[in-house]
């Protein structure tokens, strides 16, 4: 990781819950923390969605819907 920049996450879960046909349910919130910007999600998808933005270098992952802190 020598000359890439780095970046931090703070994620926040709730416990892990049975959705319908058995699928695990995944909700919480996440933080990028360079940039105090904080989403919701409430599947994997969107938890990585966030993440993978943030790593693609946008200021403001969330596009304006996060909240700055």
């Amino acid at each position: 990781m020598e000359g890439r920049p780095r970046t931090a996450f703070v994620i926040w879960m709730d416990p892990p819950a049975d959705g319908e046909a058995g699928d695990v349910v995944y909700r919480g919130r996440v933080e990028h923390v360079p940039s105090a910007t904080r989403v919701p999600f409430l599947t994997r998808e969107e938890l990585l969605a966030f993440i993978e933005r943030a790593l693609r270098g946008a200021a403001h992952p969330a596009d304006g819907d996060g909240e700055a802190v």
